[in-house]
């Protein structure tokens, strides 16, 4: 398979029910839905995304789900003080812009997990749920919950959300610059912590997913390899120097928020055209309930899969393993036995980046030439690097 042009790329466009209509409310959520609240949110997860990619404000009058047009997220200085993750803030696009920090390193070189929450959910969210903050203990890593911005003004949406290009809300349409607000976070977190800054991941669930991967295209001299959750490539903006990001999303075939078909495997082959990818894609069908597609021998090492989750909805972690922290989350919220957050750290953890920030790898033959006849700086990087812009 040859490497896609930014032009030739598929535009991925955001999901619709089925049917196209907004299904009833069960017994009592209205009233469940009186604060913002896990039985709330996962309810409205399969309501709200009836909208085009323009999210029309409108999608947002489904009775139950109302609160969360107002919604705001705990961005406080002890919001997780029971992680515990302290909070840091600076300023970014005229916005205060704040992240809570976990760190398992034990003061020991190690590498920085991205985790960016999904459209309407908060950073508070992803740190009871996804699984990275027991990943960290485990692996003895550091992990970073960034908050996307909400309640901007002038906007008749102000739920959280990121700017990934082509979704979602406000943030998109106000062209705040997420990624290099995302920038900032790992900049910062480098120099207050003991973080290898060749290791450096983005992972994410649903939107948050989206931005993931936006991160990895736009900042590859940053993020070593992406791995996230019920997302896809939501843009067609894709930098023509950048280094090939290894690339996994981990996908539940049973999702009705952004649907597996034909949104999964389009994003699989939109991977492997962007880094290049020979083919063919290769398919193995695991005991423990998913199945891989895979494409190997891409462009600088890399390699693309889609962990295609048999059983999996749109929140596709498991609850194995997670520990109380007085963040309580019903297990139903779960939709997957299969522990997806071990699958993607086992994905990521496999590759470092050769170059420091700001430059990329010249990964092949063809690369090293054009630069015999480009203007490429190379002074300013190491031998076998260029720079990225």
């Amino acid at each position: 398979m040859r490497a896609a042009t930014a032009a030739a790329l598929p535009l991925l466009a955001f999901a619709t029910l089925a049917n196209g209509a907004i299904p009833p409310a069960p017994d009592n959520l209205a009233e469940t839905c009186s604060t913002v609240n896990w039985e709330c949110m996962v309810e409205c997860f399969n309501v709200q995304f009836e909208c085009s990619r323009e999210f029309e404000p409108n999608c947002l009058g489904y009775a139950p789900c109302q609160v969360l047009t107002t919604a705001t997220c705990d961005v406080s200085e002890d919001a997780l003080a029971a992680v515990p993750a302290p909070r840091t803030c600076v300023q970014h696009d005229g916005l205060e812009r704040c992240w809570f920090t976990y760190d398992a390193s034990g003061g020991k070189p190690a590498p920085l997990v991205v985790d960016l929450h999904a459209f309407s959910f908060c950073a508070t969210n992803m740190s009871a749920y996804s699984g990275w903050r027991e990943k960290a203990e485990d692996e003895g890593f550091i992990v970073v919950w960034p908050q996307g911005a909400f309640d901007l003004s002038g906007y008749d949406d102000k739920v959280s959300g990121w700017n990934a290009g082509g979704c979602c809300g406000s943030p998109m349409e106000a062209g705040l610059d997420d990624v290099g607000f995302l920038v900032k976070v790992i900049e910062a977190t480098a120099q207050a912590h003991t973080v290898d800054e060749s290791r450096v991941y983005a992972a994410g669930h649903s939107v948050g997913c989206m931005m993931a991967q936006q991160l990895a295209l736009q900042a590859s001299d940053r993020i070593a390899a992406v791995a996230c959750h019920a997302g896809y490539i939501a843009t067609q903006d894709i930098p023509e120097r950048r280094a090939p990001t290894p690339a996994m999303v981990l996908y539940g075939k049973e999702d009705m928020v952004l649907p597996y078909e034909p949104m999964a495997p389009l994003s699989l082959q939109t991977w492997a055209a962007i880094n290049g990818c020979p083919g063919p894609e290769m398919t193995t069908a695991s005991p423990d309930g998913y199945i891989e597609h895979k494409y190997a021998g891409c462009k600088g090492d890399s390699t693309v899969a889609l962990i295609e989750v048999t059983n999996g909805g749109h929140v596709v972690y498991s609850g194995a393993g997670r520990r109380g922290i007085g963040l309580t989350v019903p297990d139903d919220v779960f939709m997957t036995t299969v522990n997806t957050t071990d699958l993607a750290w086992d994905f990521v953890r496999q590759y470092k980046l050769s170059c420091p920030a700001g430059c990329i790898s010249t990964y092949d033959p063809a690369t090293r030439r054009g630069l015999l006849f480009s203007s490429a700086v190379v002074d300013a990087c190491p031998k076998g690097c260029m720079a990225l812009r």
